[in-house]
């Protein structure tokens, strides 16, 4: 039902290989489908990650949201709190994040709008 298919994953062996798993049942939908590598903190294991996805899987979309406290944030206070990040009242550190995040999704969804 979707315009594109987002695999989330971790760095580690097992998850890449979940990924590569699903990624095997879900291209026969012959929609996009993108990767986001996440809740990481070391760059190496992100390059390992993305490096070992494209061995198996070829070049296909693979984007990063490394470690943050938003998703956090946002199940204890809410979308009106997340809603107001940008503004004056907004929490500066996690402006950043959120910037980042925005542009994984944007990327995202200009991937599934070129169908």
């Amino acid at each position: 039902m979707s315009n594109v298919i987002v695999i989330p994953t971790l760095t580690d062996a097992r998850s890449l290989q979940a990924t590569i798993d699903t990624f095997n049942l879900v291209k026969v939908a012959k929609k996009p489908i993108a990767i986001i590598i996440n809740n990481y903190t070391s760059e190496t294991k992100f390059n390992h990650a993305k490096d070992y996805l494209i061995d198996a899987l070829g070049r296909l979309p693979i984007f990063a949201i490394r470690t943050t406290t938003l998703f956090e944030r946002v199940a204890k206070d809410g979308s009106e709190w997340f809603s107001k990040v940008h503004q004056v009242n907004g929490e500066y550190q996690l402006n950043k994040t959120r910037i980042a995040h925005e542009q994984v999704y944007d990327r995202i969804i200009a991937l599934g709008a070129k169908k």
